[in-house]
């Protein structure tokens, strides 16, 4: 069984960045109502767009292709 995450590892490593995007998604990880306290706040931040270390999903090349081949 392998253990490899590579999509969620990229996820963390843009998180820590604190780049503030200006694409979508438009509540720039700041978004806190009765669905963000319920689900939690970490997934608010997480959110975000296709950003080039984060892969394409539509042609992936990076990690979500890498993440792809584990599974199959």
């Amino acid at each position: 069984m392998q253990k490899k995450t590579p999509l969620f590892d990229a996820l963390k490593n843009y998180h820590k960045t604190e780049i503030v995007s200006f694409d979508v998604p438009g509540h720039k990880k700041r978004f806190q109502n009765e669905f963000s306290d319920y689900i939690g706040h970490k997934i608010i931040e997480l959110d975000t767009n296709s950003m080039k270390e984060l892969d394409i999903l539509n042609n992936p090349t990076g990690v979500i292709r890498e993440a792809h081949q584990l599974m199959g």
